[in-house]
């Protein structure tokens, strides 16, 4: 059965050392011909990103956490997710939605209460569904940007060697 997920996650161990890990994916991102580009914003957290002349408004960007284990070896820990202005887009459409479903319950109560018709209490089954078509959306979304997802795992898995990973 699919699971839907909105910012789908996984992990990996690896038997590389955190160091290890960082200087690799420096040295992979830093070739001109790699399959994504990507951001290192400490020796532990990176986010991995389609290439601009590839990338469209669904593209996923993958945010990645190293953290070093007791034994030596690294857990890598990923999230996919929409750019930063999309995720922000959809919280406020659901806020928006929420808003007026709430002011159309609580006005609609106050009709009722004052014995006058509740007509403001279609704005309650109103924001359902525009929430519901809101979540359609972004799920719709993700999946046009499935592909890109996978070219994303991909880099990382490549990256840290197929053989290092367990």
């Amino acid at each position: 059965m699919l699971k839907v997920r909105i910012r789908p996650k996984f992990e990996l161990n690896t038997s590389s050392s955190l160091e290890e890990i960082v200087n690799i994916l420096r040295e992979k991102l830093s070739n001109p011909n790699a399959l994504c580009t990507g951001t290192i914003l400490n020796n532990g957290y990176f986010i991995l990103r389609i290439p601009d002349d590839q990338s469209h408004f669904w593209s996923p960007r993958l945010t990645i956490e190293l953290e070093k284990q007791d034994d030596n070896s690294t857990l890598v820990r990923g999230l996919f997710g929409p750019h930063p202005a999309v995720w922000m887009l959809f919280a406020g459409f659901y806020l928006f939605f929420i808003f007026v479903g709430l002011v159309g319950l609580f006005y609609g109560l106050a009709q009722w209460s004052l014995k006058m018709p509740p007509s403001a209490l279609w704005g309650v089954p109103i924001s359902l569904v525009l929430i519901g078509i809101s979540y359609g959306i972004a799920l719709i979304g993700q999946n046009l940007g499935l592909e890109q997802m996978h070219q994303l795992r991909s880099f990382l898995e490549r990256s840290l060697n197929s053989s290092s990973v367990k």
